[in-house]
């Protein structure tokens, strides 16, 4: 029953009872439902209306002391005539004298002296007007004031008096049979206090803090208390503390001091103790598994743990079995009465071990005891940890496996779960696991690694730039090889994945002249190998186009097996490092990094599965998805996606690299310059400049030179690039083409000579595989170039971009033979082409870079901006609005079949017609056929009206 609803019926049942006699209300609830406060607001009507009211509370501490319910009823009442407060104190120390003086005292005659005592007084004060006597919490009161209570029952019909009692349902027995004496012969009437209602509840915040609430915060309150008034008032106090200054309207519950204190004092309010055992063994053991169980922890019957959880229930504390939130559970288990919790939590380890639990809650009530001592407990813990791999709460795991490693057990089991630690950490942060590097490598040197062991901690050294230790143990290792054919080609293929980081751990007879790849093994050795690891890994290394970007497609295959086997593994234990798991990774990161190609397989990686990849891989994702995009020409995502994947730069080692250089490139390109420079301060390992990413990185801080017109800078990082490509032994790579950024540095320096050289070195020795590296030095080679032979080189350029696809170099190549068109007076042309590089620009996110280019592109001979018009001169007008002929003509120009708008498209920005017809593989003629046509449907009569007439690219790579 609502607490406005029941005072306002115990109310009109004494008024209305009142004209004729006597009567008696209780008032039943559970701990914390309100009693209290209905008492008081009931004592308060009855003092306003000129009742005498007499209150009492039962009080657990006071059961032994005769009448202590009664004698407070009359300490102080002024009303009573001749001092009953002082009689019941004279009786009461009469009686403490007589017991102590005679052990076989009769205790009745207190009893009966006291009955006579209070029923005159309560007579004589009826005789002047009602008289309201209430007793909160009876079921704590004495046994002797419980008797007085059954007695006055008895004979309230004839006077103007109302017993109102308060009571819960874990009574003892003298509190039963007052009850049943009651329920025989007074009639009384009996209600229940039951959960706030949302109304009730509202009304009860308003009381407390004054404001009104939103129906969230209303609703928050309930799912959290239970509707239990007490618990209700704690969280508005605790809400009220931590919002001091935000309006009322926008506060949330809270659970603060408050609320832990008033769970505290509700557990430990029950009546039997039996009730805070259970709740104390309930915490330990998170939820209810079997009533025996929960009875075996807590030294409860089984019968008696049923009847407590129903207390608990009833109080609003626990739902379902258990705790209603995990601040009530935590709030138990915090509780500083609480001091037996580390046995407790052994017991409960050792009863869900026994009864076959999942190993994950076993494992959380060891954890619990601060100590691990024994060796089932050990493999509990890595059970568990496992269990919490599976389900992608790498925290918890590294929680649990640390524990593990706490046991001493004095073999080399411990030196075993030290690898396990550090394994299972580095999927969380592989800074914070190179703490264990250490203590490994002393193991290691000690021989108490095994084989793989070995192998895998000297992958982690040389993740972190550590290569002296990774020597040793590679030396080690190598020392073992000698009677193992398997071991030995194992530690072949882990050197040779290695050297792709570092080229100084590779043995110089084991190289392929000038491709930094072993030769492929034979037959016998490539058998022992098969059978060692599995085939990914070797037929990438196999293959020669590892270290190039034209990869046929058998390699691209493997390649993509090896991402879906790495990010899209299913087992918890292959997403643990291993050494397989290294190989990938390894690979992964060299394969990307040279050339940053869009993997259908990184890209595609679901969220569901994104979840459950530790946080290491899903750095790597979003490291190599950023690569992916960057090389898409999507900067902004390539940006956004870098950024997240730099949250903890130094897990990345020394391929941090890769994500730096990301971001600094794609900030560069979007005419970030300043936010770039911000990423160059991130502190990087000394070890990653002579790493493979060194250069990447290099080139990417040359780029950021060249935007910043820091020519000198960027010319020492672009040929420190080359220094080390030459000493490396490494083929040049799109990722890195610095010959391109030198021989712009140097035109930025006014050396043309060896910027033409540079140039024409790099276009000579670039085959097919890296079009886009010759795209970039034709592009620079034009502009070394007086204005009218600039036409041929950058063309050549946009032919080999739109094949290769590179959309921020093709918008710079585009702009810049637009504006060649525009300083030969060929203005139609220039604007079109400058039109639809800006349209690229600002699709791609990078439109500022593209105008500060556009403005400092030197001209020939002078090295001054190019003849012609500055950004604003040709700006591309709004939608609806644009300039010329170019709405008619871009409505003609859908007429025209795919293949005439290519060939339109190709004329109009300065192609020969026998450069169209072998760009297309078509004949002359046929360009020549598909001219007349496009002239008669477009209805123009120059090539150089083509311009006006073709309002946007055809191919893909152009929109």
């Amino acid at each position: 029953m609502d607490h406005d609803d029941a005072l306002q019926l115990v109310w009109d049942y004494v008024r209305n009872t009142g004209r004729k006699g006597g009567g008696i209300a209780v008032v039943r609830g559970f701990a914390g439902s309100g009693k209290t406060t209905l008492l008081d607001r009931l004592a308060e009507r009855a003092g306003a209306a000129g009742m005498v009211t007499l209150y009492a509370a039962g009080c657990p501490g006071e059961q032994r002391s005769s009448l202590s319910v009664i004698e407070q009823w009359f300490s102080g009442c002024a009303e009573t005539r001749d001092g009953v407060g002082a009689q019941l104190s004279a009786l009461l120390a009469q009686h403490g004298e007589d017991a102590s003086r005679s052990p076989g005292h009769d205790a009745e005659l207190l009893v009966r002296q006291a009955k006579a005592l209070v029923g005159d007084a309560l007579r004589d004060l009826a005789e002047r007007g009602p008289v309201v006597a209430v007793v909160d919490d009876t079921h704590y009161g004495d046994a002797a004031s419980m008797r007085i209570l059954r007695f006055l029952s008895n004979r309230l019909r004839q006077q103007k008096v109302f017993l109102v009692l308060t009571d819960r349902t874990d009574q003892g027995k003298e509190y039963r049979s007052l009850r049943a004496a009651i329920m025989m012969n007074a009639r009384p009437l009996v209600l229940h206090l039951t959960h706030l209602t949302h109304q009730s509840a509202v009304r009860l915040l308003r009381e407390l803090t004054g404001h009104r609430f939103s129906e969230e915060y209303v609703e928050g309150v309930l799912e959290m208390s239970g509707g239990n008034p007490r618990l209700v008032s704690a969280i508005a106090y605790d809400s009220r503390c931590a919002h001091r200054d935000v309006p009322p309207e926008k506060w949330t519950p809270v659970l603060g001091g408050a609320f832990r204190e008033t769970v505290s004092l509700l557990v430990s309010a029950h009546r039997p103790e039996s009730v805070e055992r259970v709740a104390r063994a309930l915490a330990v053991l998170g939820d209810v598994r079997s009533p025996d169980l929960l009875g075996a922890l807590s030294g409860v019957e089984p019968v008696k743990v049923v009847t407590a959880l129903g207390l608990l229930e009833d109080s609003g504390l626990v739902t379902g079995g258990r705790f209603r939130h995990p601040a009530m559970r935590a709030a138990v288990w915090e509780d500083t009465g609480f001091t037996g919790r580390a046995e407790l939590s052994r017991s409960a380890a050792r009863l869900l071990y026994e009864a076959g639990a999942p190993s994950l809650d076993v494992a959380r009530c060891i954890t619990a005891t601060g100590t691990v001592t024994a060796d089932w407990e050990v493999s509990v813990l890595r059970e568990a940890a496992g269990q919490a791999r599976a389900e992608g709460r790498w925290h918890k795991a590294v929680e649990l496996m640390e524990s593990a490693h706490g046991f001493k057990s004095g073999t080399d089991d411990h030196i075993e779960l030290l690898m396990a630690v550090a394994r299972t950490k580095w999927q969380v942060d592989a800074y914070v696991a190179a703490r264990h590097l250490a203590d490994l490598v002393a193991a290691a040197r000690e021989g108490r690694l095994r084989d793989r062991d070995l192998m895998l901690l000297a992958q982690m050294l040389v993740w972190h730039g550590r290569l002296d230790e990774a020597g040793t143990v590679l030396g080690l290792l190598g020392d073992r090889a000698g009677g193992s054919p398997e071991t030995a080609a194992e530690l072949a293929l882990a050197e040779e994945l290695l050297s792709l980081f570092f080229t100084g751990l590779r043995e110089a007879d084991t190289q392929a002249p000038g491709t930094g790849v072993p030769p492929t093994p034979d037959t016998a050795s490539w058998q022992v190998l098969c059978r060692a690891v599995p085939t990914w890994p070797q037929a990438v290394l196999s293959t020669h186009d590892l270290m190039r970007t034209g990869a046929d497609g058998l390699y691209r295959v493997i390649v993509g097996q090896l991402a879906s086997a790495f990010f899209a593994a299913g087992d918890a234990e292959a997403q643990t490092p291993d050494v397989n798991q290294y190989h990938y990774c390894f690979l992964l990161l060299r394969h990307v990094s040279a050339s940053w190609p869009a993997m259908p397989q990184i890209d595609g990686v679901s969220a569901e599965l994104f979840e459950r990849l530790s946080p290491f891989q899903r750095a790597l994702l979003r490291g190599l998805q950023a690569a992916g995009f960057f090389a898409q020409g999507r900067l902004e995502e390539a940006e956004a996606h870098a950024r997240v994947a730099l949250e903890r730069p130094q897990a990345w080692g020394v391929a941090v690299g890769l994500p730096l250089s990301i971001l600094v490139l794609a900030l560069t390109r979007r005419g970030k310059p300043a936010e770039a420079a911000d990423v160059l301060s991130i502190p990087v390992p000394p070890a990653m400049l002579d790493s493979h990413f060194g250069r990447v990185y290099l080139h990417a801080r040359g780029q950021y030179h060249l935007a910043t017109n820091n020519a000198y800078a960027a010319l020492r990082d672009f040929l420190a690039c080359g220094e080390a490509e030459r000493q490396g032994g490494h083929p040049p790579m799109l990722a890195c083409p610095w010959q391109a950024g030198a021989a712009e540095a140097y035109l930025l320096l006014g050396r043309k000579d060896e910027a033409v050289r540079m140039a024409q070195e790099t276009i000579a020795a670039a085959g097919d595989d890296l079009a886009r590296l010759k795209a970039q030095a034709l592009r620079v080679l034009a502009l070394t170039r007086p204005v009218e032979r600039r036409g041929g080189p950058l063309r050549e350029a946009m032919s080999l971009l739109e094949e290769s696809g590179d959309p921020v170099e093709l918008a710079h190549v585009m702009d810049q033979l637009g504006q060649v068109h525009y300083a030969l007076g060929q203005v139609e042309t220039g604007r079109s082409l400058m039109r639809r590089a800006l349209r690229m620009a600002r699709a791609g996110g990078f439109e500022g870079a593209l105008k500060r280019s556009i403005r400092e592109a030197p001209g020939p001979g002078t090295e001054t901006a190019f003849p012609g018009p500055a950004v604003g001169a040709a700006p591309p007008p709004p939608p609806g609005a644009r300039a010329g002929r170019e709405p008619e003509g871009s409505e003609a120009f859908t007429t025209l079949s795919p293949a005439e708008q290519r060939v339109a498209w190709l004329a109009s920005i300065g192609y020969s017609n026998r450069e169209i017809a072998s760009k297309l593989f078509v004949t002359v003629s046929t360009v020549e056929q598909h001219l007349t046509r496009i002239y008669r449907k477009l209805r123009v009569k120059r090539r150089d009206d083509l311009a006006a007439a073709c309002p946007a690219p055809v191919d893909a790579a152009l929109s």
